[in-house]
């Protein structure tokens, strides 16, 4: 389990606690440098991927959060250059224009290296 799971799940938890919102997403973004043929261009290339946190059985413990929340991205990684936008017109939600369609929040953790002072959270 990396860093990264183990933050964005206690932030689940406290947005849990504090909101006493079962379920509800936060997106991730994800840096698509990585694929070759855009290494040498230059331009933001950075897309979303929502996190769904379910929070309906009161028995979950912090180490199975964790674990579901590796998971899910894991699941969920592989579906990276899929643009968000392209997910959000396939899907049709309800839309409401004074928020995004998906998550409300995001969570951002860059290179864990820097340390704490590298964990980024914002209001979408």
């Amino acid at each position: 389990t990396t860093p990264f799971c183990v933050l964005i799940s206690i932030y689940a938890v406290l947005l849990n606690k504090y909101t006493l919102t079962t379920m509800f997403y936060i997106g991730v973004p994800i840096n698509l440098r990585d694929q070759l043929d855009l290494q040498k261009t230059s331009g933001y290339f950075v897309n979303t991927l929502p996190l769904l946190f379910d929070f309906t059985d009161n028995s979950l413990t912090l180490k199975k959060i964790i674990l579901n929340t590796k998971k899910q991205f894991i699941d969920t990684y592989k579906y990276r250059s899929i643009p968000f936008e392209s997910i959000v017109r396939e899907l049709s939600p309800r839309r409401n224009q004074k928020e995004n369609p998906y998550f409300q929040i995001a969570f951002s953790c860059d290179d864990f290296e820097t340390g704490l002072n590298a964990i980024v959270t914002s209001p979408c």
